[in-house]
């Protein structure tokens, strides 16, 4: 009987994913390994180590990935190259409001707002 390819996840990574890397790459353990454990196909590993190693001593920062990503979606509204200064407080305040308020997957699809409102009203706080 013909085997079935089960295809893995090839989406972005969630900062717990990168953290994750992080400590499992510290112990030395293979990037198969990392992959099998997330779910994930191996080259989403590697592509991952290969993009966010610290330039100082060559390593995997899952921080400075998470800075990148962050990077990232703040280009989605601000132009690379464009100055800040020409930016004024009040989009600058748009952006974060977006940023702050976009559905996390790690909150069950929840946006901060309200997955801390109702860890609180859970607890009767």
């Amino acid at each position: 009987m013909p085997r079935v390819q089960k295809f893995k996840n090839m989406g972005h990574l969630t900062e717990v994913q990168r953290y994750t890397i992080q400590a499992l790459r510290e112990q030395n353990l293979t990037i198969k390994f990392i992959a099998d454990q997330l779910g994930r196909d191996k080259s989403v590993i590697s592509r991952e180590l290969r993009r966010n190693r610290d330039q100082r001593n060559g390593r995997y920062d899952a921080g400075l990935a998470q800075h990148e990503n962050m990077n990232g979606l703040i280009r989605q509204h601000i132009p690379k190259g464009a100055s800040l200064e020409d930016i004024d407080d009040e989009y600058i305040e748009m952006i974060q409001k977006k940023l702050n308020n976009r559905p996390r997957k790690k909150l069950g699809f929840s946006t901060p707002y309200e997955y801390f409102f109702s860890t609180f009203a859970k607890n009767n706080v």
